[in-house]
């Protein structure tokens, strides 16, 4: 009987750390998941002029992640604009909200250009023989 009630005492004791180690593992590549599903997320992606995203933290559907970024308004101002981005562990649709108000979007953020308005994936140069090997 002890060792029931020690065990379901451990188990209840680490019930968050089960579903963050999960989450950490089964994670996707949320950044890839975003770039696929830019014009469902985003309103005007192509108004976007800089972004950064945080790290994907696990929660009882899936994964959420912060989106921060400018985006130019149809008057050419540039705003502040943030994305609280969920990723559904059942491979629903991702959906973005508005994180005011919310603890959504603690950093630390790093860049994240591939959905910015124009992205180009930078190219990766060819090696060129060098003279020395062609009898000059």
């Amino acid at each position: 009987m002890l060792r029931v009630v020690l065990a379901l005492m451990l188990a209840g004791s680490c019930a968050g750390c089960v579903t963050d180690s999960i989450a950490a593992v089964d994670s996707p590549d949320i950044k890839s998941v975003i770039v696929a599903n830019k014009a469902s997320l985003l309103k005007e992606p192509a108004s976007i002029v800089d972004a950064a995203i945080s790290q994907p933290k696990g929660n009882s559907l899936g994964w959420q992640a912060c989106l921060t970024g400018h985006a130019k308004t149809s008057s050419g101002a540039i705003v502040a604009r943030a994305w609280s981005i969920q990723i559904y562990r059942n491979g629903a649709t991702p959906t973005a909200r508005d994180p005011a108000g919310r603890d959504d979007c603690a950093g630390p953020f790093e860049p994240f250009p591939e959905v910015v308005a124009g992205y180009t994936p930078p190219v990766t140069p060819t090696h060129m023989p060098s003279d020395k090997h062609q009898g000059r």
